[in-house]
C-alpha cells in the first residue's frame, strides 16, 4: 500500500526504495492494476525489472517483462547478458532465446550441452530437460524435436529418472521410446557415505600466492582473492580469464555470479571495490567501517553490522547508504544468510548471547532466542542449527531446542573454525603439523568428507551445494556436497 501511494504521489524514488526494502514490487503492481492505473503499473513493472537486472538477476527480470511485447529489445538484451553470466539461470534463458528466435533459432549450444557427459554439468542438463518438457509446446518443432531426443538420452545417461511423457511426445521418436532402458542407478550421495571420503595433500603440493578467499561462481569459474596481488577470475582448469588490480582479502560475490565486492582492511576501515565479471570493469566504492558482513549478496542489499545496528546496504547506489537498518546489541559473529532467513548472534549483556532471525525477503523479525551453550563457542546457521565446540569435540542442536547430539568422526586436533550452509557443516581442526578439513551432514551428525592438509591459515566458503577451501599456500579445493566429488583442485601461481 505504501509503494502504491508514494508512486501515485509521484515520489518514485521513495516508492522504489520501499519496494526493494520489503520485496513487494509484485503486490504494488497488482494494486495499481486493480485500481485502473495501468500506465503507472507498467512504469513500476519496468522499474521492478530494472532493479532485478541491476542486481544481476536477469532471469527474473526477463520473466517480469516477458508478456510486454513492446519491451522485447530490452528483454532480449537481458537474455543475452544472463546467458553470458552462466549457471542454471543461463540454461533457462537459452530456452527463452529459442522462443524469441522462433524457427530461425540455433539449438546447437544446447545440443552440445545435452550430448556432453561431464558430471559437473549434469544438473544443467537436468534443468534443461525440465525446461524443454515445460515449454517445448511453445517452440518451433524443427528446434524442439532434436533437443527433446538429446534430452531423453542425457536423462538416462545421467541417471536422472524416467523421461516425462511430455518430453517423449516432443521427441516424437517411437524407436527411442521403445528402447528406453530401466532407470539408471544414481550415484551414492555424500550424506549416505559410511566411512568418509578422504584425500591427503602433501606439504610440497602447494601454490605460490596466498588465497585468503575463493568463490565458485554459477558458471563454473572461480574468483580468487590474492591480497595485494588483486583478484583473479579463473576457468575450470585454473587458467586466468581476467585479473582485477584491486587489493582483495575478502570476497562478496553476487548470487547471480555477474559481479562481486572485493574488500581489504585498511586500518579501521575496509577498502571496497566492485568488479563486473561480465564487462571486466572495476568500480571503487566508499570505504566502510564494518564489524561483520555477509559473505554473499543478492545484488540488491548487502547485510552488515557496524557495531550498533544490522544494516542492509543499498548496492544499487554508489554511495552504499543503508536501505534498511535495525539497532541491536553488539554482534559477535557475521550475519548468516540463506534463501529464507537472515540470522545474527548478538550479546545484549556480558556472558549472554541471543539469536535473532529475520525472514527474507520481507525482513520481518520471526525469532529471538537466548543461546544456551555452556560447553564452548557456538556457531549458529541462518535457519537455527547450532554447532557447539570444545577442543576436538563438537555437538549439534537447534537454538530453539535442547536435544544435543555429538558429532561422530571428528578427530586429530582442536576445532579452529566452523562454517555451514543448508544441511552441511565445515569444521577445520588444527593439529601440531596439519589442518584437517571435515564436512559433516547436519541430519546424520557424521563426518562424510575429510581432507588432510599441511597446517596453514585457511578459509572455507560454504554454499548449500558446494564447499570451497583455500589457504595461505595457494591451495584451492571445491567439493560437490551432493556426491563428494572433488570439483576443483588448484594450486595458484
Amino acid at each position: 500500500v505504501q509503494v502504491r501511494q508514494w508512486f501515485l504521489a509521484r515520489d518514485v524514488a521513495r516508492a522504489v526504495a520501499v519496494a526493494r526494502r520489503h520485496s513487494v514490487f509484485g503486490d504494488a503492481v497488482g494494486r495499481l492494476e486493480r485500481t485502473n492505473h495501468q500506465a503507472e503499473a507498467r512504469q513500476l513493472r519496468l522499474l521492478w525489472a530494472d532493479a532485478q537486472a541491476s542486481s544481476g538477476d536477469y532471469y527474473n527480470a526477463v520473466l517480469t517483462l516477458w508478456d510486454h511485447a513492446d519491451a522485447r529489445p530490452l528483454t532480449r538484451r537481458w537474455v543475452e547478458l544472463g546467458i553470458a553470466q552462466g549457471g542454471l539461470a543461463a540454461v533457462r534463458l537459452e530456452v527463452k532465446r529459442l522462443r524469441l528466435d522462433g524457427a530461425t533459432a540455433d539449438p546447437k549450444p544446447l545440443l552440445e550441452l545435452l550430448e556432453a557427459d561431464d558430471a559437473e554439468r549434469a544438473t544443467q542438463r537436468a534443468v534443461l530437460s525440465h525446461e524443454l518438457a515445460a515449454q517445448g509446446r511453445t517452440l518451433a518443432a524443427v528446434v524442439t524435436r532434436p533437443l527433446a531426443r538429446a534430452a531423453v538420452r542425457s536423462m538416462m545417461r545421467d541417471a536422472h529418472g524416467t523421461p516425462s511423457k511430455e518430453l517423449l511426445e516432443l521427441a516424437a521418436d517411437g524407436a527411442l521410446k521403445a528402447d528406453l532402458p530401466p532407470d539408471g542407478s544414481p550415484a551414492v550421495r555424500l550424506a549416505a557415505r559410511g566411512p568418509p571420503l578422504r584425500i591427503d595433500v602433501e606439504p610440497w603440493d602447494r601454490g605460490a600466492l596466498p588465497v585468503p578467499d575463493a568463490a565458485l561462481l554459477p558458471d563454473g569459474r572461480m574468483l580468487l582473492a590474492l591480497r595485494d596481488a588483486g583478484a583473479r577470475l579463473v576457468a575450470r582448469d585454473g587458467r586466468t580469464v581476467a585479473h582485477f588490480d584491486v587489493p582483495t582479502d575478502h570476497l562478496v560475490p553476487y548470487d547471480s555470479g555477474g559481479a562481486a565486492l572485493c574488500l581489504s582492511r585498511r586500518g579501521e576501515v575496509f577498502a571496497v571495490s566492485r568488479v563486473n565479471l561480465l564487462e571486466r570493469t572495476v568500480e571503487t566504492l566508499p570505504p566502510l567501517r564494518l564489524q561483520f558482513f555477509c559473505d554473499g549478496t543478492d545484488g540488491s542489499m548487502w547485510f552488515v553490522t557496524d557495531g550498533s545496528a544490522l544494516c542492509g546496504l543499498d548496492l544499487q547506489n554508489p554511495r552504499l547508504p543503508a536501505l534498511w537498518r535495525v539497532p541491536m546489541p553488539v554482534a559477535v559473529a557475521a550475519p548468516q544468510r540463506s534463501a529464507l532467513s537472515l540470522g545474527v548472534v548478538v550479546s545484549p549483556a556480558i556472558d549472554e548471547l541471543e539469536w535473532w532471525r529475520y525472514e527474507l525477503p520481507s525482513l520481518t523479525l520471526r525469532a529471538r532466542h537466548r543461546i544456551d551453550a555452556p560447553n564452548g563457542p557456538a556457531r549458529v546457521l541462518a535457519d537455527g542449527a547450532m554447532c557447539i565446540t570444545q577442543g576436538g569435540v563438537a555437538w549439534l542442536q537447534q537454538v530453539t531446542g535442547s536435544n544435543r547430539r555429538q558429532l561422530t568422526g571428528l578427530a586429530n586436533g582442536a576445532v579452529a573454525d566452523v562454517q555451514g550452509a543448508g544441511e552441511w557443516l565445515s569444521l577445520v581442526t588444527r593439529g601440531e603439523h596439519h589442518n584437517r578439513w571435515s564436512l559433516c551432514d547436519v541430519g546424520g551428525v557424521t563426518v562424510r568428507f575429510v581432507a588432510q592438509l599441511p597446517r596453514q591459515s585457511s578459509h572455507v566458503r560454504m554454499r548449500p551445494d558446494v564447499a570451497v577451501y583455500s589457504d595461505a599456500d595457494g591451495r584451492v579445493l571445491a567439493v560437490d556436497l551432493a556426491t563428494g566429488r572433488l570439483m576443483r583442485d588448484l594450486r595458484v601461481r
